[in-house]
């Protein structure tokens, strides 16, 4: 802009069609290169050049420093200036040769700042020669989650006791508070933490990585354990989530004693704590939907209806929506692939990355808490610099330095890389990075409306050196009051030290907008669900007392003979397109992950598979026309009910004109004629039989079992199919 008005001084045509006066705007003070790469030396230099252009054309150029505010109260303007004004780096890093001189708009008086000394760590008391044999009394915590709870403690201190905030006449509330930090350390992680665990309303972090986050490791760990159930770590870990929340002792009486070979999930199976087996018949009643449900579906079912979701809410605050609905997000996209799957879905989000970025601009969701970076341009009331006393020094990671004339890049990765030629553009690099540190406390500082806080933690040597709170308190502690605690030792520094005091609350004032007038809503219709059909599962087995026996082995127990057949089916469906002489060797591979609790099994299961897939008779069911695990959903009619019918065919085999309909049985008591097929298998397969004539318009269908057994396929008549899925329509 200031480019074209000076272009139009040489282009007018008389020095009356010509500007007169230009005015540059913009604040040096607010630049962070490492925000947006705005220089501001590149500002202010440009701004020169302009004005000497400008008065080469013989026009006036004004210069307007920008000193007015219109959020913050006086008092916290006079600290700023008081802050930078004291010390030449400070200014130098403003870019402002005169000082600071800052002035408000606002009509009323006050203002506060407060200094909290920094908390140190607690160095560790070790004697190499002593070591401890007990526990100690009291478990030592890290200086960060020290100054979270304190923090904490203070708002929640405010809003409890119905503080007045400043001469706005109101209480402090949730939304008035805005916490502050360089980076997103431990300490910001520590302080939402304390927040949620004060019952102090949070929307959590301003940015949320998704595949790391607590809350998506946990549903991480229920699809490993489900997938797996010999993975003791995962079902440990998910056992002590916020899922089933079970506590240490009772995972300990568990998990211990038990024998050597015994995995977790055995023990759970047999265990009578109740902790234990309500979440054993949870897990139950999920692991029997992995065969039918897509991974949207299922998580989706696990967090709204299973109640998941609540869970994760009371302990990691209203974060986590956010986090679930991008997780959901996920998934749904998982499910565009050709096989979606939910180790699928697990194996590519381990491979992800994604990070959401939340919007904390507006107030109203309860205590902000964000970077520097993140707040520029925002306000609040009371603005709490939580990591002050914390430095650039070991945060700069640049490995690339460059010369302006002539151009010149030079790489050195750290300070022994370095030779004597390239250590004055280190020096400049090092120079402008405390710069921009500086124009950072000058952000961070005015970001604040009412009153201001600044504390922070040290480490075990217990230095500020070099800090936001050295250079605040040098600047403020001469005109400031000193509070001191019951031992004597200074508690709090408050700047000015003579200040207005709060203006009263006035009557129902609560810093929430009055209700009107009630609410009132239509009442929601009656909810009718659909109910959901497996057709695996409509129809009763002929003989009860045979159902677990039959699978596979009478030797093998119900568990494992399920396993067994699971690790078959999914060696049906994979080696088939897997080049002929690598298959044993992957069949191997891979039933070390499908069946680790029965190695015994593991010859028998690939030699049945490679037989089958070898069979000539049997290759059309695993050729270039068919295809594996195809998940359906179908609005049916059984009677006069709605019903939604969800199934996976097993094998699909569509020639023209035809359409072959396989479901793979493992039964050791093979049927070997139709009329000695079990009641449940027809109905099953008359379903996937009716879905098929609605998805295959103008081919026949037909239905057979693959007995893997026998290593045979049994053809049904389409007339017994008919029959029996007789009381279900399509709708």
């Amino acid at each position: 802009v200031i480019g074209a008005l000076v272009d139009d001084f040489f282009i007018g045509e008389s020095a009356a069609d010509r500007p007169r006066t230009i005015f540059a705007v913009g604040d040096q003070k607010q630049s962070i290169f490492s925000f947006q790469g705005a220089e501001p030396e590149v500002f202010v230099d440009t701004g020169r050049q302009y004005a000497f252009s400008a008065r080469a054309a013989h026009a006036l150029v004004e210069h307007v420093p920008l000193r007015y505010s219109f959020r913050t109260l006086p008092n916290i303007l006079k600290a700023v200036d008081a802050v930078f004004n004291r010390r030449p780096d400070l200014k130098d890093g403003a870019l402002e040769e005169e000082g600071l001189l800052h002035e408000t708009a606002r009509a009323e008086g006050g203002g506060m700042v407060t200094l909290w000394p920094p908390i140190k760590d607690i160095a560790d008391e070790a004697d190499p020669d002593n070591w401890p044999t007990e526990p100690p009394q009291v478990a030592m915590q890290t200086a960060q989650r020290r100054v979270a709870e304190r923090i904490a403690r203070e708002i929640k201190l405010w809003i409890d006791s119905r503080r007045p905030l400043g001469p706005r006449g109101r209480a402090v509330t949730a939304n008035d508070v805005l916490i502050l930090v360089q980076v997103r350390s431990v300490l910001f992680h520590e302080i939402i933490r304390a927040l949620i665990q004060a019952g102090i309303p949070t929307p959590g972090a301003d940015r949320l990585a998704v595949a790391t986050h607590i809350g998506v490791l946990d549903m991480m760990a229920l699809g490993d354990v489900l997938s797996n159930t010999a993975d003791d770590l995962q079902l440990a870990a998910l056992l002590r989530s916020p899922l089933f929340d079970i506590s240490e002792d009772d995972l300990l009486a568990l998990a211990q004693p038990r024998a050597e070979s015994e995995r977790l999930w055995q023990a759970m199976q047999g265990s009578t704590i109740p902790s234990v087996v309500a979440a054993r018949e949870t897990l139950r009643a999920w692991r029997s939907r992995l065969d039918f449900d897509r991974p949207f579906n299922f998580y989706a079912d696990v967090l709204y209806a299973g109640g998941a979701l609540k869970r994760l809410r009371g302990r990691f605050g209203s974060e986590i929506d956010d986090v679930m609905a991008q997780f959901l997000d996920l998934a749904l996209l998982h499910e565009r692939n050709e096989q979606p799957s939910l180790l699928g879905f697990l194996a590519e989000l381990r491979s992800r990355d994604v990070t959401i970025k939340r919007e904390l601009a507006e107030g109203g969701s309860g205590v902000r808490v964000m970077t520097v970076h993140g707040a520029k341009g925002l306000e609040a009331p009371i603005v709490i610099l939580a990591d002050a006393a914390t430095t650039e020094r070991g945060r700069d990671r640049r490995a690339i330095y460059m010369r302006a004339r002539p151009p010149l890049f030079i790489h050195a990765a750290s300070e022994a890389t370095h030779v004597e030629e390239t250590r004055e553009y280190k020096a400049d690099a090092d120079a402008a990075q405390l710069q921009e540190y500086w124009r950072k406390l000058y952000v961070a500082m005015t970001r604040a409306e009412d009153e201001l806080y600044v504390t922070g933690y040290m480490t075990k040597q217990g230095k500020v050196d070099g800090s936001w709170y050295e250079a605040i308190e040098q600047g403020l502690a001469p005109l400031s009051e000193t509070l001191n605690d019951a031992e004597g030792a200074p508690s709090a520094l408050i700047y000015p030290a003579d200040r207005p005091p709060a203006a009263p609350l006035q009557p129902d004032a609560t810093g929430m907008p009055p209700v009107r007038s009630a609410l009132v809503l239509d009442p929601l219709p009656a909810y009718n669900p659909t109910r959901v059909v497996r057709p695996s599962m409509v129809g009763k087995p002929a003989r009860p007392d045979r159902v677990l026996a039959t699978r596979l082995e009478e030797s093998l127990d119900p568990e494992t003979a399920r396993q067994a057949g699971t690790a078959l089916h999914a060696l049906l469906q994979h080696l088939g397109k897997v080049d002929p002489a690598e298959r044993v060797r992957v069949a191997a591979k891979a039933l070390e992950t499908l069946l680790p609790a029965a190695p015994e099994q593991h010859a028998r299961l690939a030699t049945k598979a490679m037989s089958i897939l070898t069979r000539p008779e049997l290759a059309h069911l695993f050729g270039p026309t068919s295809r594996a695990e195809v998940p359906f959903f179908a609005e049916a009619r059984r009677g006069a009910e709605n019903v939604t019918l969800a199934g996976r065919i097993d094998r699909l085999v569509v020639e023209p004109g035809r359409v072959l309909i396989v479901d793979f049985k493992s039964d050791a008591n093979a049927a070997t004629t139709p009329s000695e097929v079990s009641p449940a298998y027809l109905t099953q397969l008359g379903l996937y039989a009716m879905v098929a004539d609605q998805l295959f318009p103008g081919h026949r269908v037909e239905a057979a079992i693959l007995w893997t057994s026998l290593e045979s396929l049994l053809e049904l008549p389409r007339e017994a199919l008919a029959e029996a899925a007789r009381g279900f329509t399509m709708r």
